[in-house]
């Protein structure tokens, strides 16, 4: 038997590093990741590395997983920072983070050309 000294990959691949999101956009988040050992102890999703979107636990045999995430509605910030942490069995941690501008959710327009009733 053998230590496991390879460390674990993730990758945030979509949305693009640069996409711009606004509050209350819900976002696919597409994470690709890879181990030796074939596994994951565990998956976390944070936003800002501070709050926990998501955890995994236990993920084998898979190399990708797609997370909606709804940008929140109170969301001020200019930026928003997404991270996929993976840890093996071995207890070796490995991460990736996205940084998203943030722009406002403007309201949609609506412009009436004409008004017809077909009674």
């Amino acid at each position: 038997i053998m230590d496991d000294a390879e460390a674990p990959q993730i990758q945030v691949t979509s949305p693009a590093l640069g996409t711009v999101v606004v509050p209350d956009q819900r976002i696919p988040i597409d994470i690709s990741f890879a181990d030796n050992t074939g596994g994951a102890r565990s998956i976390r999703l944070y936003q800002n590395r501070s709050t926990l979107l998501r955890e995994f636990g236990g993920v084998y045999g898979e190399t990708e997983l797609s997370i909606p995430y709804d940008v929140p509605h109170d969301y001020n910030a200019s930026e928003l920072e997404i991270t996929a942490l993976i840890e093996d069995e071995s207890g070796q941690i490995s991460e990736s983070s996205v940084v998203y501008p943030l722009d406002i959710n403007e309201p949609p327009l609506i412009d009436f050309q004409a008004f017809r009733s077909y009674m």
